[in-house]
């Protein structure tokens, strides 16, 4: 019996040793946070993530609560990214227990650039932008909307100088990109008035008739631009519509297919034209400007002077077909512009091979190896 009570109470005393002590370690609280950043700036509508450390490592919290002093100027979530709402100052803090750190965020709205949606703009609010784009240097412009939005004139003409409500009159701007803008007018295109001397739209629709005549009352009123740019929406350019640009130099048109009267003349930098759709180019389109070279693989029909005193040294005019050729009204009298009269005293001619001057059977057909239309070329070769 004694043996027993030896062999329980030894068992007893195995037992209570194994069962675990009861912890007496304390848990680590938060000593400081600590953010990337005290103070940012950032413009509307940007994001920027600000990340806070906690301390000591172990600190048994490791969860940071943000919150934006002022919501309206830019929001914070839970990971710390920081949402620009509107111009002004906030400040986000990021708590974790009963320890914090901030950080002061500024809000700028973005510089003006010439990336203007017109969409839901008035007029005048068109106008208010790109001048104040404008006024912060801003040359270079791109604009997205609907044609009428821009507030320009659909029936300008030599009697009518309404063409001046262009919003780029009278700036340095260098360079239009209107290849977003939609809802194109009817325009005119050969630039005869009607019987009260305005202007008689022509069933066509693309770029108005005076819409950048760079000239009034002998001021240039578009003296830096050098390029406009146009969506394949666009078919027409009409009547003077580039009139007298010193510094033109480009028009991209990809959908171009009536090239107005006059509509470039007197832009004498003017160098560079893809008219790949183009059929019908109309009296002195290109009369002195800079052009050395054009190809026109799709016109049939022409209207005379369009090339006079141009320093023109290659003209493709590949189209299959017979061609509709204007001559100058006087032209039977002997006066009158003619056809071709190019400023270099010869320009090399290609045509479609059904116009060669044996075996072709459209009109006009060459006349010889160098003549075709009365012109005298440096060559002529058949396509």
């Amino acid at each position: 019996m004694k043996k027993f009570l030896i062999l329980t109470a030894l068992a007893t005393f195995m037992i209570a040793s194994c069962e675990p002590e009861e912890s007496t370690t304390e848990p680590v609280a938060v000593e400081s946070i600590e953010l990337n950043e005290t103070s940012v700036t950032i413009l509307v509508g940007e994001t920027y993530r600000l990340t806070a450390a906690i301390f000591p490592e172990n600190a048994e919290t490791q969860t940071v609560v943000w919150e934006s002093s002022d919501t309206s100027i830019a929001t914070v979530d839970e990971t710390g990214l920081v949402k620009a709402v509107a111009a002004g100052e906030t400040v986000i803090t990021a708590s974790a227990e009963d320890k914090s750190a901030t950080c002061s965020v500024t809000v700028n709205e973005p510089a003006p650039d010439g990336d203007i949606d017109m969409t839901g703009m008035s007029n005048e609010e068109v106008r208010a932008a790109i001048d104040e784009a404008l006024a912060a240097g801003v040359t270079e412009f791109k604009l997205t909307g609907e044609f009428e939005q821009l507030g320009m004139s659909t029936t300008a003409s030599p009697m009518d100088s309404s063409w001046t409500d262009n919003p780029f009159v009278g700036t340095n701007v260098e360079v239009v990109d209107l290849s977003g803008v939609t809802g194109w007018p009817e325009v005119d295109v050969d630039g005869l008035l009607d019987g009260n001397g305005q202007i008689s739209n022509d069933g066509v629709y693309g770029l108005p008739a005076f819409a950048f005549s760079g000239l009034n009352n002998n001021e240039y009123t578009f003296p830096e631009l050098r390029k406009v740019i146009l969506p394949e929406e666009v078919e027409t350019i009409g009547s003077q519509a580039f009139w007298n640009n010193p510094k033109l130099e480009t028009i991209v048109c990809p959908g171009v297919k009536y090239v107005g009267n006059q509509c470039l003349v007197f832009c004498n930098a003017f160098n560079s034209i893809e008219l790949p759709e183009a059929t019908t180019i109309y009296t002195m389109a290109f009369k002195e400007t800079g052009l050395t070279s054009i190809s026109l693989p799709k016109v049939v029909e022409i209207h005379y002077g369009l090339f006079q005193d141009c320093p023109l040294t290659r003209l493709e005019l590949t189209a299959a077909g017979d061609f509709t050729i204007h001559e100058d009204p006087l032209a039977f009298i002997g006066w009158g512009e003619p056809v071709f009269n190019f400023e270099t005293t010869s320009c090399e001619l290609v045509l479609n091979a059904d116009k060669h001057y044996e075996s072709g059977t459209a009109s006009p057909k060459a006349a010889s190896a160098t003549n075709w239309f009365d012109t005298e070329w440096s060559n002529i070769s058949f396509n």
